[in-house]
């Protein structure tokens, strides 16, 4: 699957990526839980699940680009936070919340262009925001005088963000950059969806 069918191996890989992303965001309260057994054994599990996936995409793959070893350190350093030792390094989790959301944006694109139907573009609500939410949260909670006091109010910056400009803004560099991009995928997918609905009832 890995070398004839890039879509679907692609997909998985994000998958479990999003898995892993989810269970460690859950236990370093990036979720507004409260860390806890389950969550150890959550992100433990998923750590162990995404290294499973890399050691068999090193096996296996024949394509190895520059960009493939890239990842392939990024996901071995990210697997690397769940010791204890490196927790110092949670940083990682933060660059592969925002690689795993581009990556993913990449692919709903890939879809649309192969499949001919903009409408995959419109799985960036659902899909890539709350992983952003994630990453303006743990960038903003301990900024002075932000508004993003839990989760689910860096759930709500962002997408009123991707909707329109927001009535709140977030007080940090690196928050306003994300909400920035999520206004202009905004954009775009909004004017996808309304060329797409206008072009359903056109005359063939």
């Amino acid at each position: 699957m890995m070398n004839r069918r890039d879509v679907e191996h692609e997909a998985l890989v994000i998958m479990i990526s999003y898995a892993f992303l989810f269970a460690g965001a859950w236990n370093d309260e990036l979720l507004g839980f409260q860390p806890s057994i389950w969550s150890h054994i959550a992100e433990t599990f998923m750590a162990a699940v995404l290294a499973a996936e890399v050691t068999v995409r090193v096996a296996t793959t024949r394509r190895r680009s520059a960009r493939f070893y890239a990842l392939v350190a990024l996901d071995i350093f990210s697997i690397a936070t769940v010791i204890p030792g490196f927790a110092w390094a949670s940083f990682a989790r933060l660059a592969r919340m925002l690689y795993a959301a581009m990556r993913l944006t990449v692919l709903l694109d890939r879809l649309a262009a192969e499949r001919n139907n903009a409408m995959y573009i419109t799985a960036l609500f659902p899909l890539v925001v709350p992983v952003l939410a994630a990453a303006v949260f743990a960038i903003e909670r301990h900024a002075p005088g932000t508004s993003v006091h839990t989760y689910i109010d860096a759930l709500r910056m962002c997408f009123s963000f991707s909707l329109s400009l927001g009535n709140v803004r977030p007080v940090t560099d690196g928050a306003m950059a994300i909400c920035g991009a999520l206004f202009l995928l905004g954009l775009i997918t909004i004017g996808v969806f309304t060329n797409t609905m206008s072009a359903r009832y056109q005359d063939s």
